[in-house]
């Protein structure tokens, strides 16, 4: 599975700006898929054999482009799943939440339940063809 996600990532990888960035890009992607208990920084660079500051920083500091790797993300839909009638689409979904633990909960419109409750909002972007 991970000669896939480097397989994967590598495009996303590429359009970083430093080699530092690229590396760090692909250790904290197959530390989100490992077995470690907590995914944080420090555990992910320990994962690697690594001091944390570096992969902290890349998380936290680094200045990087998004815009670089949406257009990655555009080439990739278009070249493998682009179809004539394709479209990209939003969906805004509400999550009821109870407690205090979770980031974003308030009282607003939730459509799962048809009414006004404590939730959280999130927006999901797919992508649709006849195919």
């Amino acid at each position: 599975m991970l000669t896939r996600l480097e397989a994967f990532v590598f495009p996303y990888a590429a359009s970083m700006a430093s080699e530092e960035q690229r590396r760090h890009t692909v250790e904290y992607l197959t530390g989100l898929i490992s077995k470690l208990e907590h995914k944080t920084g420090e555990g992910i660079a320990y994962l690697h054999d690594q001091e944390r500051q570096g992969l902290q920083k890349f998380i936290g500091l680094s200045p990087w482009d998004h815009s670089s790797l949406l257009r990655t993300l555009a080439k990739q839909v278009g070249n493998e799943l682009g179809e004539p009638d394709g479209v990209i689409v939003f969906d805004l979904s509400g999550f009821v939440k109870k407690g205090t633990k979770s980031v974003g909960v308030m009282r607003q419109w939730c459509g799962r339940v048809g009414k006004k409750e404590n939730c959280q909002a999130a927006i999901f972007m797919g992508y649709a063809s006849s195919c």
